[in-house]
């Protein structure tokens, strides 16, 4: 099933690549791609750009402020702190929360997304999860208490009583962003995602989830750029000027990622193979996944490839472009192609890009900033032209889909 999002200018589809069975339980495992054109910004997963392996699930929690479980929890209502300034002792209070690091004045939010759940929730002032969106009915716990949050566990329960848990010694990812001249050590290092480790019914079928740790790695997000320049508006001497650039950056410590999924109903296992690549842009490739009907015994194979502009190591983004299908004998059964419009587009981070960040084509742009023209001034020196080009911006963006039975859906 292929739906077009005509506003947004996006699709999205799935290929569906197998489905795990643990007496009641069912686990379907896919391929799903979601979007459009590709933001030249834009970092892509281990299955490629706009691609995304669907096999379990993960809890990522955006901390504001300071960790819910780390800091004094201080909370105000809009109206409460607009009337802070109104007062000595509500400026005292002010200054309080600017000057005092411990304090945390805002509640973090946790986004989760997996097998049909989707929505959000947050700790209210007991550290009691509270939905604030979802599409059904969940009861979600903490278990293990927050003095130990290294060891914590979330787990969702549905209304047909599975338990969904997440987290743990072997799930969890602590991350740190550095908007770029700031010393890492001063910024607080938070659990920031909470991997699913089983699924378990009410008659006691259950699906493990098993993970790898990785090395700790740093992701390059954007760039951060500054141009000062001090002109007479008299048309005297011209004053000074300045200019400065930095990275933004993602640090991933104790990074995760799946190695395999098993059951306590059967002796099958399924074993994710990927290689770490770890270059500032992505970090980690699929594979294949391996089916096996016990441990070392193949049932099924299915290879991922991929393409890209330069050599893997030295590329800042790929893209997938087949899904080959084995049997038991390792022999080749059938495949899905994948099309798209080109993959030349500049490296990651390139000035190249329009308002939106989508590729436009000026490859000679002197920096991210866009030009501003002063009338007093004119045109002042050193600014990108941001303005957009559609036959640009399409680049990398999904053409064709080739599927097994040689049929094929294009899109325009």
């Amino acid at each position: 099933n292929i739906s077009v999002n005509e506003s947004m200018g996006e699709i999205s589809t799935s290929i569906p690549l197998y489905n795990l069975k643990s007496g009641g339980l069912n686990l379907p495992i896919s391929l799903s791609y979601a979007g459009g054109a590709v933001k030249v910004d834009q970092l892509s997963s281990w299955t490629g750009i706009n691609w995304n392996l669907r096999a379990g699930g993960v809890i990522t929690r955006t901390v504001r402020d300071r960790p819910d479980e780390l800091g004094n929890r201080e909370f105000y209502t809009d109206e409460e702190f607009n009337n802070l300034p109104q007062t000595i002792e509500g400026i005292n209070t002010l200054k309080k929360l600017h000057d005092i690091k411990s304090k945390d004045s805002e509640v973090d939010i946790f986004n989760f997304n997996f097998l049909g759940f989707s929505g959000s929730f947050f700790l209210d002032k007991n550290l009691t999860p509270k939905l604030s969106s979802y599409n059904k009915e969940l009861d979600i716990q903490f278990v293990g208490g927050f003095s130990d949050i290294d060891s914590q566990q979330i787990i969702i329960t549905d209304a047909k009583g599975i338990q969904w848990s997440f987290g743990g010694v072997n799930a969890t990812e602590r991350t740190r962003t550095n908007p770029g001249g700031v010393d890492f050590s001063t910024l607080d290092n938070p659990i920031t995602s909470f991997y699913l480790v089983k699924i378990k019914n009410t008659i006691g079928d259950e699906i493990y989830f098993d993970y790898l740790e990785d090395d700790d790695y740093t992701t390059y997000l954007g760039v951060n750029e500054f141009i000062s320049e001090i002109k007479a508006l008299d048309g005297g001497q011209k004053g000074s000027s300045s200019t400065g650039k930095s990275t933004l950056k993602n640090i991933v410590y104790n990074g995760k990622y799946l190695s395999k999924i098993r059951s306590n109903r059967n002796e099958q296992e399924i074993v994710f193979s990927s290689t770490f690549i770890g270059n500032h842009h992505f970090h980690r490739v699929l594979n294949s996944i391996e089916i096996n009907k016990k441990a070392n015994e193949l049932f099924k194979k299915i290879d991922f490839l991929y393409i890209h502009k330069k050599e893997l190591i030295s590329s800042t983004r790929f893209f997938l472009n087949k899904v080959e299908f084995f049997n038991k004998n390792n022999t080749f059964e059938n495949k899905y192609i994948f099309e798209y419009n080109g993959i030349q587009l500049p490296d990651r981070l390139s000035t190249a890009k329009d308002h939106l960040g989508y590729y436009n084509g000026v490859n000679n742009n002197p920096s991210h900033l866009p030009i501003k023209i002063i009338d007093e001034w004119g045109n002042v020196e050193g600014f990108a032209n941001r303005e957009p080009s559609f036959s640009s911006a399409i680049t990398g963006a999904l053409a064709k889909i080739i599927y097994p039975t040689k049929g094929y859906t294009t899109f325009e």
